[in-house]
């Protein structure tokens, strides 16, 4: 992957009249990368898609893709000149067309490298089959197919899975992850499925009000998040408010070191604030712990558990009425109304307790 620059996007504004969210971006995209926007429902989300694809003009700011202005205040490129392609919701195929005319629609003829896009994507067998009578799945698929044809610089794909029934999206997630993958193509995916952003995205952008407020890796966007609404809506956890003393914050847990629990980006509003709210996530407590690995031990009864196969998720209620999650592997035998003894495998995310809405 190289590190050009495939997308630049700078204080691209819109404002909206009525409920519609108004949205404040800055971005950069290398050239080949695929970042996931993920966010809830309503931030803006889809609104930046359509700026970035000319669908929509903005109030102000910059847009340029390979180093070309596609916006500012003096120039604004079509949608149809800047090289994008776009998967829509809906997928928008031509219903009276068979797959192949659908892939190939505004491909000039001589150009036949949507062929290998059929191999691609799995749907040469089904070619000569009319689009209204395919699977989700498969819609899908030609929806793609018939984005890439044209070769577009950059690819947009709005919540690409959301239409499709929860027993076939993880199966064929995970085809079409791994063969745009083979790609050079630049991808932007929308979600509001984290375990989908986290699966797919070589970086994740998280996005709330309109604003991106944190892009990185899916490793770090989840093990150290730098706001309280990216921790509790990029999988799951609990947040407790603790009070800070003496450098320390003293939880439930015990005393833990500010310079642990907290990022850089997030220090100086923790050093200003007298009393914090730590997230700690499911998988980071540790039942019935031989030694105290982070803070002190504390004990709980098990109101709950949620069987998945591979794992069970406890709800386990503490002495003082305060409710946690925990992650427990299958060969843990717990039962409901069983007492236990909790301890932190890993220190918790701090955030200043002004930031939470």
């Amino acid at each position: 992957m190289t590190t050009a620059a495939a997308l630049s996007v700078n204080s691209l504004k819109k404002t909206f009249d009525g409920s519609v969210t108004s949205v404040d971006v800055t971005l950069e995209v290398r050239e080949g990368e695929i970042i996931s926007l993920v966010g809830p429902s309503g931030c803006g989300k889809t609104t930046t898609l359509r700026l970035i694809a000319g669908f929509e003009e903005p109030d102000s700011g910059q847009l340029r893709i390979f180093s070309e202005e596609m916006y500012s205040l003096s120039r604004l490129v079509a949608p149809e000149k800047r090289g994008i392609g776009m998967v829509f919701q809906d997928y928008a195929l031509f219903p009276h067309l068979s797959v192949l005319d659908n892939v190939r629609y505004g491909v000039r003829d001589s150009d036949e490298s949507w062929l290998e896009l059929l191999d691609l994507l799995g749907i040469r067998s089904i070619s000569e089959r009319s689009v209204e009578n395919l699977s989700g799945g498969e819609q899908q698929r030609v929806a793609i197919a018939r984005a890439l044809a044209a070769r577009p610089r950059i690819l947009l794909l709005d919540e690409p899975f959301s239409n499709i029934d929860a027993a076939q999206r993880m199966h064929i997630r995970q085809e079409i992850i791994a063969a745009l993958r083979t790609l050079e193509t630049t991808f932007i995916w929308v979600t509001h499925d984290q375990e989908e952003a986290l699966l797919v995205a070589d970086r994740v952008a998280f996005m709330i009000d309109g604003e991106i407020k944190q892009i990185d890796s899916p490793e770090h966007i989840y093990m150290y998040p730098e706001t309280l609404e990216a921790a509790e809506f990029i999988g799951e956890g609990v947040a407790f408010s603790s009070e800070i003393r003496n450098d320390q914050i003293t939880s439930i847990f015990g005393d833990l070191p500010i310079s642990e629990c907290t990022t850089e980006n997030n220090r100086l509003e923790i050093d200003q604030s007298s009393s914090v709210i730590l997230f700690v996530r499911p998988e980071q407590i540790t039942v019935e712990p031989d030694e105290i690995l982070v803070g002190s031990i504390v004990a709980g009864t098990v109101i709950s558990r949620d069987y998945f196969g591979h794992s069970s998720l406890l709800t386990v209620q503490l002495d003082d009425k305060s409710l946690f999650k925990v992650r427990v592997t299958s060969r843990v035998e717990v039962s409901e109304g069983q007492r236990l003894n909790l301890g932190l495998r890993e220190y918790p995310r701090a955030f200043a307790e002004t930031v939470r809405v």
